[in-house]
């Protein structure tokens, strides 16, 4: 029987990294006959300083498997990863590289000379006539950082995956017979990786929520630095069960597993928020079968905590489902770490088989020296395949009219069919249209359902010191308080305030009056009011500007790169040169008064108006 191929991967995530071989056999079997993982010490959220550890981590684990100088496959994490799905029309195959080079153009959100990107054309779905493309990039700075580490190690690097694909290939390796909608759930340290898979397609989106952030609570939460936080996690947290469970007899084990579940909380509104995206933009379905996998996952009680928040079976991810174990592997410990080894399953299997996705990455010199090193060996067969190429040429030619011909037919006939399909192409355009609109009324919903939490999150993030407090916040509709106005039935107003004005009354049956149109109000703004400090610690005095940098932190907040939480209207060209000592971005909205040295603090109020007014109601 032939020797056995052998296989070494690696995984480079952001708190754990992991290294495996592989044996391939004949029919595309794969045997793991080592593995092994070292934890990187810190916050995996803190860049500084991550490349020279990362490196000594990689080489304590070369050593270990006495690998110096052998090829390796690595996967970097899905948190530094851009994708996007791009739906094209049919197109020429010869001019498939041209259009989706304009497509990452307009869709990576940087210079294509500033990384590196790949492409691959999914396979379509039944019955459906567009080209779907996945675009997936990597900034080239950060891919060359890991790529040095690596071969730092000192390992010869033989490509590059991203974690979310080799995944995605381990299980389809695995679980060839799961044909239903399914998803994976990776839970990383630093990034969270939810991929779908259904009917030979997939899916993945990548949010920063993870381990890390998990550790980062509850190192906050009892006043710890990070390593002892992460050792507590690992050695005693659990994911609370919430209801009527009885909790842990220790007060801060019973605690911490409460943190645990408040963050693992924020991950299942990300997957619900990205199922609602994959099944309106990506028209795929909901997942039916649902998987969990990576380091964070191992904690307790995570896979019943999605259980009862999915309202579904959520199964571990088995690495080794279709995987023989070498002599030298503790089975049974092996089989306790098959939903860490995701990674690594999948990048060997891009040495040993045929794979469902085949994107990888390579920063430019190590592309270029592996290049190099592939075409050595046909240089000398080089010459000789040019006479055979002059002796080719002339049937070229004979042959060219004939392939014309035909290709110009074929043509013809896919003409024909596309005219057919116009008249339906319309027809779904309109229900299109008709499900986008209902589809931004259920988006306008679920956005509202949280934009209070955002607005709070928000507000008490820019509390950075003791200078400025708040007492008082009140969601205000056209310059009267709402809620005065929604309870008692009677208008409230802010007659004490020097940001909001009267405001005439609607006359009755006038538009927009209760008597022509019976809306409920709409929190346009906030009335917000504190204090701040007249002395600072030293004993110096404070000015109003604490207020008024406060303000401007507050203005300048989003929710995320596309959605603010506050907008402020433009100056009008008579404030366009405001007077000597007057900032006019904030004396329209921002009314503190003059510092009092007699007393310890002195009162302002501000004026936020909402970029998204929240309808309240009906009464």
């Amino acid at each position: 029987m032939a020797d056995k191929k052998s296989i070494l991967t690696l995984n480079v995530g952001s708190q754990r990294v992991g290294m495996a071989r592989f044996a391939a056999g004949g029919k595309g079997s794969l045997q793991l006959n080592s593995y092994a993982f070292s934890e990187l010490a810190g916050d995996p959220t803190i860049e500084a300083g991550r490349g020279p550890q990362m490196a000594a981590t990689v080489g304590s684990l070369t050593s270990q498997f006495k690998a110096a100088r052998q090829p390796v496959r690595y996967a970097i994490s899905g948190q530094p990863v851009f994708s996007r799905f791009v739906k094209l029309p049919p197109l020429d195959v010869s001019k498939v590289d041209e259009i989706v080079k304009f497509e990452a153009q307009q869709n990576v959100p940087f210079p294509l000379d500033e990384v590196c990107w790949h492409y691959q054309v999914m396979p379509a779905a039944p019955g459906a006539i567009e080209v779907e493309v996945m675009l997936v990039a990597v900034r080239t700075d950060a891919l060359t950082e890991i790529d040095n580490a690596v071969k730092a190690g000192p390992l010869a690097v033989d490509g590059a995956d991203a974690a979310p694909l080799a995944i995605y290939n381990s299980f389809r390796y695995n679980y060839p017979d799961v044909t239903e909608p399914s998803l994976i759930i990776d839970l990383g340290s630093r990034t969270t990786n939810l991929i779908y898979a259904e009917a030979g397609r997939m899916f993945f989106r990548s949010f920063p929520t993870g381990g890390a952030a998990v550790t980062t609570a509850i190192a906050r939460e009892f006043g710890v630095e990070f390593p002892d936080a992460e050792a507590r996690k690992v050695a005693e947290g659990f994911v609370s069960l919430g209801g009527a469970y009885e909790e842990h007899p220790d007060p801060e084990v019973a605690a911490m597993s409460k943190i645990i579940r408040n963050t693992l909380t924020r991950v299942h509104g990300e997957i619900v928020r990205t199922n609602n995206l994959y099944k309106t933009q990506q028209g795929g379905t909901i997942p039916t079968h649902i998987f969990l996998c990576g380091g964070a996952a191992s904690m307790g009680y995570t896979r019943e905590f999605f259980e009862e928040k999915l309202g579904g079976t959520v199964e571990m991810l088995n690495a080794l489902r279709n995987v023989s174990v070498g002599p030298k592997v503790d089975a049974e410990q092996a089989g306790r770490d098959a939903h860490c080894l995701n990674e690594l399953v999948g990048l060997a299997l891009r040495e040993a088989v045929s794979c469902p996705v085949e994107i990888e990455f390579l920063p430019p010199p190590t592309a270029m020296a592996r290049d190099n090193a592939a075409r050595k060996p046909f240089l000398f067969t080089a010459a000789a395949c040019l006479f055979g190429v002059l002796g080719a040429s002339s049937f070229y030619f004979n042959s060219a009219e004939k392939f014309a011909s035909a290709k110009a037919e074929e043509l013809n006939q896919e003409k024909s069919a596309l005219a057919s399909v116009d008249g339906k192409l319309k027809q779904e355009n309109t229900r299109a249209t008709a499900e986008e609109q209902r589809a931004g009324y259920l988006q306008a919903v679920v956005r509202d359902r949280v934009l209070w939490l955002d607005i709070f999150k928000a507000i008490n993030k820019e509390m950075k010191n003791d200078l400025v407090w708040v007492t008082a916040i009140e969601p205000m509709s056209k310059g009267k308080p709402v809620l005065i106005e929604t309870v008692l039935g009677a208008a409230g107003d802010a007659k004490d305030s020097a940001l909001f004005g009267e405001e005439e009354a609607p006359q009755p049956g006038a538009k927009g009056s209760p008597a022509a149109k019976d809306d409920g109000p709409k929190v346009d703004a906030l009335w917000v009011r504190g204090l701040y400090r007249n002395f600072n610690e030293t004993g110096a005095e404070v000015t109003t500007e604490a207020v008024t940098e406060f303000f401007k932190q507050l203005a300048a907040t989003n929710i995320d790169p596309k959605n603010r939480l506050f907008v402020l209207p433009k100056p009008s060209a008579a404030d366009a040169k405001p007077a000597d000592g007057e900032n006019d971005s904030t004396t329209k909205f921002v009314a503190p008064t003059a510092p009092d040295t007699s007393s310890w603090a002195s009162a302002w109020e501000m004026k936020l108006p909402l970029a998204n007014p929240i309808e309240l109601p009906k009464k």
